[in-house]
């Protein structure tokens, strides 16, 4: 009998864990993973709340479980308009200690191997992934309902804002901003127009495929 494997995300948001949620489960199908094998667990960030300082408490609380041999972490948190690397490195300095010159390390928060981690960042946002596959929004909301999808753009609230206007226009009243679709669009979406649209979301992937291939391995 296959062991199970763990993958344990932190989203910013419920706009993320509905749509990055059922992405997960359609890479991990891609990459040969059987879905009766994922045991998916999640944590939302707390609206209104600094994200990264949830982040690092996340990690604290659950250090022990996320050394595990069965785990993969997925950490999910929009670029805001930092270039994905930058915002990695943020994230990685609340899982890993980096030795730093002259200065005193603290200890780390938890010893999980890199390759057992995928960071999904979306750039800039989550709801852009939402419009990215015009196709995609149409079968779930309707013939013409999706917005014209503009060159990038890093103004604050910008996709927010463009895909709950998509969804009014459509007749629809989005109590959740959009995220209530996230399950139907991301089940829909073509994945190769998620990867011309953002290069985050081919990062992410090729991170997700490689520790979860790695993690099944090891528990075979």
């Amino acid at each position: 009998m296959e062991a199970n494997i763990r993958v344990v995300s932190f989203f910013e948001d419920v706009a993320q864990e509905r749509l990055i949620g059922t992405l997960i489960d359609r890479i991990a199908e891609d990459a040969g993973v059987r879905q009766r094998r994922l045991r998916r667990e999640a944590r939302v960030a707390e609206p209104g709340a600094r994200v990264h300082e949830q982040f690092e408490s996340f990690v604290k609380q659950r250090s022990d479980e996320l050394s595990g041999p069965d785990v993969v972490l997925v950490v999910a948190i929009d670029c805001n308009c930092r270039r994905r690397n930058e915002r990695k490195r943020q994230l990685e300095d609340k899982i890993w200690t980096r030795p730093r010159k002259g200065k005193k390390v603290r200890a780390a928060h938890v010893i999980v191997p890199t390759e057992h981690v995928a960071f999904c960042l979306p750039d800039p946002h989550i709801e852009r992934w939402y419009i990215a596959d015009q196709h995609a929004f149409n079968d779930v909301i309707g013939a013409g309902a999706a917005p014209k999808l503009p060159a990038y753009k890093c103004e604050r609230d910008y996709y927010k804002n463009m895909l709950r206007e998509a969804l009014i226009k459509a007749g629809i009243r989005p109590i959740l901003g959009g995220a209530e679709y996230g399950e139907l669009i991301a089940q829909k979406i073509d994945l190769e127009q998620l990867r011309k649209a953002d290069p985050a979301f081919e990062s992410f992937e090729e991170e997700l495929r490689g520790a979860l291939k790695l993690v099944s391995s090891g528990l075979s």
